[in-house]
């Protein structure tokens, strides 16, 4: 019988992170991508969130947009795209309500 997969959605902070940080962050965050046991889901809110905080002037002093456009591209390689159909509105931030909805459409175990 095969092993289930873990179907994971990791928020809009890491991805920044793994982009600022060379090190631990990164490499931790690529073995997670690359874990076949595991499953990581985005959807476009989450990419637009990226887009939004990537392009703030005080990450502009450490990352071009195009250094980290350039390792989205390669993470998304990576990752599983899911359309969110509804987005539960329980969350304090609620702009942080579409993670909710991505948990929700593939059934995320963390």
């Amino acid at each position: 019988m095969p092993e289930r997969k873990i179907n994971v959605v990791i928020d809009t902070n890491w991805y920044i992170s793994a982009c600022l940080n060379r090190s631990s962050r990164r490499i931790l965050y690529y073995e997670i991508l690359k874990n076949p046991h595991i499953k990581v889901f985005y959807s476009k809110e989450l990419l637009q969130e990226f887009e939004d905080v990537i392009s703030r002037p005080k990450f502009r002093k450490i990352i071009s947009y195009d250094q980290a456009i350039r390792f989205m591209s390669l993470a998304f390689l990576l990752l599983n795209k899911v359309t969110v159909q509804s987005i539960p509105q329980v969350v304090r931030d609620t702009d942080d309500d579409y993670l909710l909805g991505i948990c929700e459409h593939c059934n995320a175990d963390f």
